[in-house]
């Protein structure tokens, strides 16, 4: 992290030379917490984009998934309360 008074210099889409760029995005790291949590996949066995397999701890996909669990039913809940008939 820069400091409040440095300037920041660097931009997120600038390359310095030898440098690699690693696009991760929220659907591969939730598909992939899906196909091991849920489906009983390893990680070896699940399908990976690009040249760099996704590696993570199975806590941390057991702590995604769960999370998604989570904001499914929040989700559902509001609905079922939105939609309930009022009287």
């Amino acid at each position: 992290m820069f400091r409040e008074e440095e300037p920041q210099t660097r931009r997120p889409n600038v390359r310095s030379p030898g440098s690699v760029t690693l696009k991760l995005t929220a659907d591969d790291i939730m598909s992939l917490a899906i196909n091991v949590v849920q489906n009983g996949w390893s990680q070896k066995e699940c399908p990976q984009k690009g040249d760099v397999p996704i590696i993570l701890p199975d806590a941390v996909l057991h702590d995604i998934y769960e999370a998604m669990l989570m904001a499914s039913r929040r989700a559902a809940a509001k609905r079922m309360e939105r939609d309930a008939p009022r009287g």
